[in-house]
Order: structure tokens, then sequence, then C-alpha cells
């Protein structure tokens, strides 16, 4: 099963992927060929999921999905690898004088 979800803001893929291991410890994650690789556990089974960035778009794949938790593993993998709209962050900090 392959979906996306697409983004309406700038998004560096390699740069996400470089933060989403660590050198000198191991990592739950694997990274090969541009892919982020994990097991996500949903409804205590563990469910294989790959994402790879496309045009403008995160691209999901996985074993088959229901709607909801389809969802859920959006929402999880945006929260482990930060993926989202940094416009507010960003204007919040050029607004403080401590920040800028």
């Amino acid at each position: 099963m392959k979906w996306k979800i697409k983004l309406n803001f700038p998004f560096d893929w390699r740069l996400k992927l470089k933060f989403a291991i660590l050198p000198e410890r191991p990592t739950p994650c694997i990274i090969k060929d541009k892919k982020w690789i994990r097991a996500i556990e949903l409804s205590h089974k563990k469910v294989p999921v790959i994402v790879e960035a496309g045009e403008k778009a995160i691209v999901f794949h996985s074993t088959h999905l229901k709607e909801r938790e389809r969802r859920e593993v959006e929402n999880i993998v945006k929260k482990l690898l930060g993926i989202e709209d940094t416009t507010k962050l960003y204007e919040f900090m050029e607004s403080d004088e401590v920040l800028k």
C-alpha cells in the first residue's frame, strides 16, 4: 500500500535523514537509498513503514491499513521526523529581540 501527504512548505529531506540517526548510538530506524524505514506499533501489532520524499510530498509505503491506522502512522512519522510547517516559528523568532 502506498499513499502521499502533500506539503505546502519548504522541506529538506536529506537534512531530515541526517538528523534521524545518531552515529554513535543505535537507532530504531534504518536509512537506505534516501528512505526512512522503521516498524511502528499500532493496536498491539508491528507495522512496517517506509517513508521517502516525493515532489512536495512525503510518500508512505506499508502493509494494508485502515484509514484510521494510516492517519496514526502519518502523525507518528511527522512527530518522529519533525515534519511540520515552521513558518510561524520563524516569524516568532524574527519578532523576538532575544532570539533574533
